[in-house]
């Protein structure tokens, strides 16, 4: 193999300045061809970490230059620059490297080891089937006849870069779900038992509410761009608590609460914002279920449900990092 390599060279010398004095060129003119051609040779990489030394501050300096690690960078007129330099902070440089292993940074950006965020969601449908009352039969009717949903989700969180791609996180969210069954003096269709129907003079809502905490891996696209999709994983604890209460909310017509553990599927893209944070757009799959068994519920028996969702899945969401 390096006996092809170096015939190629000398074929290229032979060739190249014949060419180019063809073309009244400059002399220089088949170095420069000579760089374009070796130039597909290059390979690319990348390292975080902070400055341990430098000739940054020589302004006399001809090969700005400073070191990571191990690793020693250079710095041309094609660097692009998103930190300030020297910088005593952490880095996150890309660079090329050429035949001669010499790295010359393309980008060089300030970066925090762990980065906290703010997460907001909204789920996709808007709505839960109700598991032991209900009027109707389909998504459709069932949004319609049972009026308004409420519900939000936020979260906290922090995710760290350890190894090119791979970002490692942990977040805490909470979400709540209330949704109108039916109003006071309202007849509707239970499933508890044998099933039937039942008048509620109180009327009914159902309500949920769900913690959790979580760990996760992310895997991270186009880097060097400032927008930058992401697939991630994640597993974690769900502490969830569901009731039937009255129309007014006074009254607990059944209640239960427990502990699932459940894993979660991520995708979404990062806008990086010079020097400021991160803006990402997100969608979460996968919600955490419950197993429970409410006694006497609506005074007509006892009700088990298995696997029922305690919030709306899949979701979207906006996390602001900073």
């Amino acid at each position: 193999m390096k006996k092809v390599f170096s015939f190629l060279v000398v074929i290229a010398l032979i060739f190249l300045p014949l060419k180019m004095s063809s073309q009244n060129s400059k002399p220089n003119d088949a170095t420069e061809t000579l760089d374009k051609i070796f130039s597909s040779n290059t390979t690319k990489g990348e390292i975080s970490g902070k400055i341990i030394q430098s000739n940054l501050v020589d302004k006399s300096a001809e090969n700005k230059f400073f070191v990571i690690g191990a690793d020693t960078i250079y710095i041309d007129s094609q660097t692009k620059l998103q930190a300030d330099l020297p910088s005593p902070k952490r880095l996150h440089v890309f660079y090329s490297k050429n035949p001669a292993n010499k790295k010359i940074a393309t980008l060089i950006e300030q970066e925090d080891f762990i980065t906290p965020e703010l997460k907001f969601y909204l789920p996709i449908p808007g709505y839960i089937w109700a598991t032991a009352i209900s009027n109707i039969e389909t998504p459709a009717q069932y949004k319609d006849a049972y009026g308004n949903v409420t519900m939000w989700g936020y979260g906290v969180g922090a995710d760290a870069h350890v190894y090119k791609g791979i970002r490692v996180f942990a977040d805490c969210n909470f979400f709540t779900y209330e949704q109108e069954i039916t109003e006071k003096g309202g007849i509707a269709h239970h499933s508890i038992g044998t099933g039937g129907t039942i008048t509620l003079a109180d009327g009914a809502k159902y309500s949920t509410y769900t913690g959790s905490l979580r760990l996760g891996v992310k895997y991270t696209f186009l880097r060097e761009k400032p927008y930058q999709p992401w697939i991630g994983l994640a597993y974690g604890v769900n502490l969830w608590n569901v009731k039937y209460i009255s129309w007014d909310g006074d009254k607990i017509y059944g209640k239960a609460s427990g502990l699932t553990l459940r894993s979660s599927i991520m995708a979404g893209i990062d806008f990086k914002i010079n020097k400021l944070g991160t803006i990402t757009f997100f969608f979460d799959a996968i919600s955490p279920v419950a197993d429970y068994t409410m006694k006497n519920l609506f005074g007509v028996g006892d009700y088990s449900q298995f696997d029922g969702v305690t919030y709306p899945t899949p979701r979207i969401g906006l996390a602001i990092g900073y």
